[in-house]
């Protein structure tokens, strides 16, 4: 793991035809929406829902995230190529330039710089439930059968200079 070689242009990751835009090597179509938009979306849900508006962030982040891996898992690919996909879906998607890093202890460590989700949002220092948080529990969940924890070490929304996500095997 650690900094992945990815092509360099967009045309090389995703196709465009009339008003389409898919990724090359999944064939999924994606839409596009600015970070600005996305803050909206979330002021609008914390507006309503208040705290409560967390969990439902991290919860459908955890929908994407199981499945993103559900393809992976069908094809029996290992966690580390997977890990790898994902940081370059991550990278092309426009979330974030993700490192992933594995200790010697086994804990796997994604962090993510200039991560959209927390892009532009309000610093608040309580803040829990990273978007990419519970994109990766959600994966996790399904990629791995044993116990395991999935945490947020830091995150940008709270002030930290980096999203940073841990995955190590629960005790």
């Amino acid at each position: 793991m650690g900094i992945l070689s990815f092509p360099h242009k967009l045309e090389e990751y995703f196709d465009f035809d009339e008003g389409v835009l898919r990724e090359r090597q999944y064939k999924h179509r994606f839409f596009l929406f600015s970070v600005r938009d996305w803050t909206a979306i979330r002021k609008g849900l914390f507006k309503h829902f208040g705290s409560g508006a967390g969990l439902i962030l991290l919860n459908m982040a955890r929908s994407v995230g199981c499945e993103l891996a559900s393809e992976e898992k069908k094809a029996g690919m290992p966690l580390q190529k997977f890990l790898d996909v994902l940081a370059t879906r991550t990278y092309y998607a426009g979330w974030g330039s993700a490192v992933m890093t594995e200790n010697d202890d086994g804990s796997i460590h994604i962090k993510i710089k200039d991560c959209a989700f927390c892009d532009k949002a309000e610093v608040d220092p309580n803040a829990t439930g990273c978007f990419v948080l519970g994109v990766v529990q959600g994966m996790i969940d399904q990629l791995i059968e044993s116990p395991h924890v999935v945490r947020e070490e830091k995150c940008q929304t709270r002030g930290d200079r980096l999203c940073h996500i841990v995955i190590q095997r629960a005790v």
